[in-house]
């Protein structure tokens, strides 16, 4: 007879005593001290427009892993809600917009903040994003019988399924591991989320409760988790990371599936040195991650190679100003828009207006202040290291 479900997936947590143990802390305090001071101060009146910008890079980074290349300019206008005529392209769209606006409501909202981690809040973030989603995206094949099957919104799979070698839990176990993993992860104080994170990660993904979606909820879910325990999450994107080496990124996932080998490998039915091992690669691709967006926000060089770019082009060189003025003061009134621009009312409309169709103003109506939008486009030209420039 198989061990119970809770058993399989053990260990949970690496255990302290480990001789790597140390490392691992060391690691993530690194992480929890650099991640808070990522960005300059000068940058706090537009902290929320960095942050949005990383929320949709982060989407741009996760689709690739599940190999879905949506282009910058796409996810920039799906969430003007400008949908591509192509259906393909449109519905790359719409699940980009959908994982934003999950995020979104992780990172403004605090939704897992009232419901916590556990279960139902994985389910609900499930729930969310493919509720945002047309009905023909909720139908997927079953690799294994091509039958076409329909995935339920935050509801657990009623099917057997296989990811590669690795065969998850079935149906009927899956309720069992998840009230396992919400009593591992759930309730851990903030200084341990960092490394549980990783654990948490990988045996979300084990267990593979979703009929789809799995490793998009939990990247979310992972997100949520460092933003409990570190500050300035939502100002750098660990998906970057695992996307910029795909295959490393799937292939210490796989290792953590496999099974225990021999005494000294823990004392779980899974490997914990894989676990150690995946661990320390999460661990220092944050850091990295934090490492190279404070290159970008931590220097004067973000506000002068943004209105640089602005200069340059034709179609809304004229709204510098209003972009420079937004940068120190985080808004401007539109009443005050043609005094500085030195134009008639008329003129700053038309300029307002061009910002706005480049995507980079918001508002909360027709009449509230200016505030900047970062569109991802025009950071893949302002900073091209953000976004491959073949991804146009």
């Amino acid at each position: 007879m198989p061990p119970p479900a809770e058993i399989q997936m053990e260990p949970m947590m690496i255990r302290e005593g480990h001789p790597d143990l140390a490392d691992l802390l060391d690691l993530a305090w690194d992480l929890g001290q650099r991640s808070p001071q990522i960005a300059s101060p000068q940058l706090d009146p537009v902290r929320g427009a960095v942050a949005r910008l990383v929320r949709a890079m982060n989407c741009y980074y996760s689709n690739l892993i599940e190999g879905h290349n949506t282009r910058p300019i796409e996810i920039d206008r799906a969430l003007a809600n400008q949908f591509e005529e192509d259906q393909h392209q449109r519905d790359l769209q719409q699940e980009a917009k959908a994982h934003i606006e999950v995020q979104s409501w992780i990172d403004e909202e605090g939704g897992l903040a009232d419901i916590g981690f556990g279960e139902f809040g994985v389910r609900e973030v499930h729930r969310r994003f493919y509720e945002a989603l047309p009905p023909h995206m909720h139908l997927v094949t079953h690799p294994q019988t091509q039958e076409q099957l329909s995935v339920v919104p935050g509801r657990y799979r009623e099917n057997t399924v296989q990811v590669g070698n690795h065969i998850p839990v079935a149906p009927d176990e899956i309720q069992r591991c998840m009230n396992r993993w919400e009593a591992v992860y759930a309730n851990l104080p903030a200084r341990k989320l960092p490394i549980a994170a990783a654990a948490a990660h990988h045996r979300l993904i084990w267990i593979h409760p979703m009929l789809d979606g799995n490793g998009r909820v939990a990247r979310l879910i992972t997100h949520a988790m460092l933003k409990k325990g570190i500050a300035g999450v939502e100002m750098w994107s660990v998906s970057r990371g695992f996307a910029r080496d795909r295959d490393r990124y799937r292939y210490l996932l796989q290792c953590c599936d496999q099974p225990r080998r021999g005494d000294r490998d823990g004392r779980g039915q899974l490997s914990e040195s894989s676990l150690v091992d995946f661990t320390r690669y999460f661990l220092e691709t944050a850091l990295d991650q934090v490492n190279f967006m404070s290159g970008i926000l931590r220097t004067d060089d973000f506000s002068r190679s943004l209105l640089e770019w602005i200069r340059s082009q034709p179609d809304i060189a004229r709204g510098d100003r209003i972009i420079e003025q937004i940068l120190i003061y985080g808004s401007i009134e539109r009443s005050h828009v043609p005094g500085l621009l030195g134009t008639s009312e008329r003129t700053a409309r038309r300029v307002v207006q061009s910002l706005t169709d480049h995507y980079l103003l918001t508002s909360d109506s027709h009449r509230a202040p200016l505030r900047l939008n970062l569109p991802l486009h025009a950071a893949q030209a302002v900073f091209p290291s953000m976004v491959p420039g073949n991804a146009m």
